[in-house]
């Protein structure tokens, strides 16, 4: 398929192979392959938009739909616009080619297209309500069937477009949807989202009339891992055995079988209403009984982002309601039991609209998704820009429920109070709050290696609490086992008894606006900024690696060529523990190798000193290119988020800001 692997020679035979001009034969008229006056059971249009990196992925999709092929009880119809980038043009048929329209056949040869061509368009088509609206149209009318099964293929944001790289708001896709309705008579039984973080409350609301099951991800989903071929397969073999639920369920279980990483939701869209009601009520309850808005905001802080890497991404603002609600639920800062009720009538009403789920159970760990997580919903953390907040407030879930009005008052606030760092602690501090939320990874252990360092260095002193914490970090790798892992001796003084973390009240930053012009400059501001905090501090920590891998090499390699290494390791492995000391052998493995040789060969005293040399050579080298490489990332990171707080464009993050506030001051 042409979303595999395809070494380097072949990559270049398919680039200059793109360039050249396709050769393709006369369309073929759709009535010469299905009988109009027999309607077959499903007919599934596929409106595949190739453009801005997705052109391989399109190609992926029609290969894949090609493993199935149209049946006599269903039609598989596509049209398909490949635009590729240059990157894109080393996998296989990445020539720049007009849009088409295809019937979908069966075929084995899964490196090209081999389907009829419907229609040869003579322009490259782009994905607007009119396209769609036409393809949607003209699909009905050509091939008329029992039900139609609608799957959009593009880049995603929820409720919004953002110019032509991501087209079609929710609204405009309301519009398109009753066009099409109201040209053809015909209303989709599923809607499909092969696009990132559509799966959203919002949509569902906005398309609660247009269809009657929506599937798709809250969450940036890869472009090549919709599962053409096991839906299909599932559909074409039980044709008259699917409804709108049942294709709902397979595609999402189609999710669960080929890609379980991903998060995966189908909606019963007529069930949104009642969502809406309940959303409603709660809201309403909220100004009644009015709910402090920081203990909203707080909340709000609290429930994960679908997308937590990047928190100047509209994206990052697509929270799981189904948390948030919980944590409102469950709030003993609030008094209302009315509020809370309501709260729990919105999540029974959510359950009850999803017809199912697959979620990723290490990927909800990460990002800390709730037990009922189901689609998005707009929780920003600031105040949205005025033109953001006037489109949001058009939506018929804004209109319908209030929720726009709940924002307002919840983001309303006279500015957050943040944590600052005590003595001491300043580089862990730096990591904790700049680097550590952003990486979205967990640690195997139960303390984690920087709470681990934070202790060592607290409680055994500067010189012993770094080493303790060097064997920690060296450990902490793939493989690692993790589990329990103490301070081992600990150190003989008193300490005050452990406590939990602090529950916090964070109020919403002061809300202002920013001109287009100065977000530019800004974002040009934060990308400077991470590109000389890599350079700077990637230098400063090659510089610092490199001085101590030359100290530690050296010095491993005169025991490794005086023979005495393994006694050292011993001692090592009986203070801090076998696993330690076997992650500190695999480090020192390329190290030591000359010396060990050299003490085969000439015995201890030249073994020793030309294994220190060979040592300290490596060392050096190595040191400096794992610290650059690794810190260097890290230092970025820490200098672009700086940047972003000065500039008023970091969120608190509110676990981290417990630890900071607790541990750090």
């Amino acid at each position: 398929m042409s979303g595999q692997r395809v070494g380097p020679a072949q990559q270049i035979r398919n680039f200059v192979a793109s360039f050249r001009p396709e050769v393709t034969g006369q369309p073929v008229a759709p009535e010469t392959l299905v009988d109009t006056a027999r309607p077959k059971d499903w007919t599934v249009l596929a409106y595949l938009e190739g453009r801005d990196r997705l052109s391989n992925s399109v190609e992926v999709a029609l290969n894949g739909m090609e493993e199935i092929g149209s049946t006599d009880s269903v039609n598989l119809v596509a049209q398909a616009t490949l635009v590729p980038e240059l990157g894109d043009r080393r996998f296989q048929r990445m020539g720049e080619v007009n849009t088409r329209r295809y019937y979908l056949t069966q075929d084995d040869h899964p490196g090209k297209v081999h389907s009829p061509v419907l229609q040869q368009f003579d322009r490259q088509e782009r994905l607007t309500s009119q396209s769609l609206e036409d393809f949607l149209c003209w699909g009905i009318e050509k091939f008329p069937a029992k039900n139609f099964a609608v799957v959009i293929k593009k880049h995603g944001l929820g409720f919004a477009a953002n110019g032509s790289s991501v087209p079609l708001s929710a609204r405009e896709l309301r519009q398109t949807l009753e066009n099409v309705e109201k040209r053809s008579g015909v209303k989709p039984a599923v809607l499909c989202w092969d696009a990132c973080n559509m799966q959203q409350w919002e949509v569902a609301y906005e398309l609660k009339d247009r269809a009657a099951v929506m599937t798709g991800s809250p969450e940036a989903i890869p472009a090549v891992e919709f599962p053409y071929p096991t839906m299909l397969h599932n559909l074409v073999r039980y044709p008259r055995q699917q409804d709108a639920r049942t294709l709902g369920q397979t595609v999402v279980q189609s999710y669960a079988a080929e890609t379980p990483q991903t998060t995966q939701f189908a909606v019963d869209l007529q069930q949104v209403e009642k969502v809406g009601a309940r959303v409603r009520d709660f809201v309403d309850l909220v100004f009644e009984a009015r709910v402090p808005p920081e203990r909203l905001y707080t909340n709000l802080l609290k429930s994960a982002s679908f997308e937590p890497k990047e928190s100047l991404s509209l994206a990052y603002n697509f929270r799981d309601f189904s948390g948030f609600l919980r944590l409102v639920s469950e709030d003993e800062k609030i008094v209302s039991g009315e509020v809370k009720k309501a709260a729990r009538a919105v999540l029974e009403a959510m359950a009850s609209a999803q017809v199912d789920r697959q979620v990723d159970p290490v990927k909800a760990h990460l990002k800390n998704l709730s037990a009922e997580v189901g689609p998005s919903a707009f929780l920003p953390w600031k105040q949205p820009s005025q033109a953001l907040r006037e489109s949001y407030s058009q939506l018929g879930w804004s209109k319908d429920t209030g929720w726009d009005r709940l924002l307002d008052y919840t983001l309303d606030g006279p500015g957050e109070v943040r944590s600052s760092p005590g003595q001491g602690n300043l580089g862990l501090y730096v990591y904790k709050k700049y680097v550590s939320p952003y990486l979205l990874t967990d640690c195997p252990y139960e303390v984690s290696c920087s709470e681990f360092a934070r202790q060592s260095l607290q409680e055994l002193g500067p010189w012993e609490g770094a080493k303790w914490a060097f064997m920690r970090v060296i450990s902490c790798q793939d493989g690692a086992k993790g589990g329990s892992d103490e301070i081992s001796p600990p150190c003989s003084h008193q300490h005050a008894p452990k406590v939990g973390l602090p529950e916090l009240t964070v109020q919403a930053p002061v809300a202002w606006e920013k001109s287009d012009a100065r977000k530019r400059v800004e974002n040009v501001l934060f990308r400077s900024a991470a590109a000389a905090g890599k350079l700077v501090g990637g230098a400063l920590a090659a510089l610092a690696g490199g001085l101590t891998g030359a100290v530690l090499g050296g010095f491993w390699g005169a025991r490794a060529g005086a023979g005495t290494l393994d006694r050292f390791n011993q001692g090592v492995a009986a203070k801090y523990g076998p696993s330690k000391a076997h992650s500190l052998q695999h480090l020192q493995s390329v190290l030591v190798a000359p010396g060990r040789k050299l003490n085969e060969l000439s015995g201890p005293v030249v073994g020793s000193l030309a294994g220190g040399l060979a040592g300290i050579g490596l060392g050096l080298a190595g040191g400096a290119a794992f610290s650059y490489r690794f810190f260097g990332g890290f230092a970025g990171l820490a200098a672009q988020n700086l940047a972003k707080e000065a500039l008023g464009e970091l969120p608190v993050h509110y676990h981290t800001e417990q630890i900071l506030r607790s541990r750090y001051q």
